[in-house]
């Protein structure tokens, strides 16, 4: 797994999704929590992590950021995909009751080729 998180945003006709690739740390805080900057946030948000391997505190706390941009726009915010590592993270956590998790959505753009 990479160093550096990639994100990356991919639309279609009712969804927002945000593509994350690498560890969700304190050294990739920023650059999640502000994956949504400068976007209209006029759809669900969906958040594929099938590529995140690995998660601490302060990423988790990026993505409560996300959620909160979410909410503030009045729309939807799932968690998609997630990892084994990281699904175990978020019922250790009790995060699990805050976030709507979705393990197997095959409607995500973030496949193989989603990603440079």
């Amino acid at each position: 797994m990479p160093d550096a998180m990639t994100c990356q945003i991919r639309r279609d006709a009712d969804t927002l999704y945000l593509c994350l690739e690498g560890d969700l740390d304190e050294k990739n805080f920023l650059t999640v929590s502000y994956a949504l900057a400068g976007q209209e946030i006029n759809l669900p948000v969906k958040v594929d992590l099938a590529r995140v391997q690995y998660a601490d505190s302060t990423g988790l706390r990026a993505l409560v950021l996300l959620q909160r941009q979410a909410r503030e726009a009045g729309v939807a915010f799932y968690l998609m995909n997630p990892s084994e590592p990281v699904k175990r993270i978020f019922h250790t956590t009790g995060l699990s009751q805050i976030f709507q998790l979705v393990a197997h959505d095959t409607s995500s753009p973030c496949g193989p080729d989603a990603l440079p």
